[in-house]
């Protein structure tokens, strides 16, 4: 449940505000210099920000944050 408001709260934001939050948000850190040009670049291209919260939720990353 916690996840979905979180992801809820994410869709409304836009350009690197979005990006910043996807990251405090789901990953509890700020992303790196790549991190935040590789998203900016995915967001251009059409990548939405559904595909970019799963990838996110299913990274290795994630996956230790959220274990339990």
């Amino acid at each position: 449940m916690r996840i979905r408001l979180k992801a809820n709260d994410l869709m409304q934001k836009e350009g690197s505000h979005y990006i910043w939050d996807l990251y405090r948000q789901l990953l509890n850190r700020l992303p790196q210099k790549e991190e935040l040009i590789h998203s900016q670049i995915q967001l251009s291209q059409g990548i939405s920000k559904i595909a970019q919260i799963q990838a996110i939720l299913t990274s290795p990353q994630a996956a230790y944050l959220y274990q339990t």
